[in-house]
């Protein structure tokens, strides 16, 4: 799989490097040196915001034959079955949009070296302000499940950490 920076750099190039060469070939004497950077100035927000767009998308707890990829909004590990000592639950204080914090349940691994890492994967009360039933993620990017969801999943988890081990 292409990283998804260097799919972007690609991008960004392309359109670049098209902009460029219509400025230097003067297609039908239309597009100046200014139109081609107003050009490429409304292109690179462009390639931003679809970066964006398809890095929260993807938020979220992956598994993987090589191992466990947490995937974040800007950063993503992937940890290796047999460097996972642990995946667990853990009541967390998170602050919302204003300086108000409240205890929230995320799935955690553990590994066998090194600080623990908190997963985008958040236990849903459905008890908060703000919140419909039918939210899939919280304004942070967190993917929330529903109490069944969320302990089927640790459970799921915590069976692969076993088996990995196991190898």
């Amino acid at each position: 799989m292409v990283p998804e920076w260097l799919g972007l750099a690609v991008s960004g190039a392309a359109i670049s490097g098209w902009l460029v060469l219509m400025v230097i070939l003067g297609i039908e004497g239309r597009l100046t040196v200014l139109r081609a950077l107003v050009l490429l100035a409304l292109a690179g927000p462009f390639i931003l915001a679809v970066w964006l767009l398809r890095r929260a998308l993807r938020v979220g707890l992956y598994v993987r034959p090589a191992g466990l990829r947490v995937q974040d909004f800007l950063r993503s590990r992937t940890f290796p079955w047999r460097s996972i000592g642990a995946v667990e639950s853990r009541s967390t204080r998170v602050g919302l949009i204003l300086p108000i914090e409240i205890e929230a349940d995320f799935i955690w691994v553990v590994p066998r070296e090194g600080q623990p890492v908190r997963t985008p994967l958040r236990r849903f009360g459905g008890g908060l302000i703000g919140y419909s039933l039918n939210m899939t993620k919280d304004l942070r990017g967190c993917r929330l499940l529903d109490w069944e969801t969320y302990d089927r999943t640790l459970l799921e988890l915590q069976e692969q950490v076993r088996a990995g081990a196991a190898r």
